[in-house]
């Protein structure tokens, strides 16, 4: 059931139409926003879902574990 655009602000309008990751990032549950970003990258194979999750990691001022995140997809990611 859609939640209405009007039952709470912000939260709901995210959890109606912008997924998980992005509700994780609004009510700052960064770490359950990355956890959810790499396993669709795993899952879909797609290595843009691994940068948005070291852009997340990022965002929240954790520069290490963005670093570590981004020589994880260097290493891990097969050339063009």
């Amino acid at each position: 059931m859609p939640i209405p655009f009007g039952w709470s602000g912000w939260l709901g309008r995210c959890l109606s139409g912008c997924g998980p990751a992005r509700a994780y990032q609004l009510t700052e549950r960064i770490d359950d926003a990355v956890r959810t970003l790499r396993d669709a990258a795993d899952y879909f194979r797609d290595s843009a879902l691994r940068m948005a999750a070291a852009e997340t990691l990022l965002r929240a001022g954790r520069h290490s574990d963005a670093e570590a995140e981004l020589n994880q997809i260097l290493t891990s990611t097969p050339p063009d």
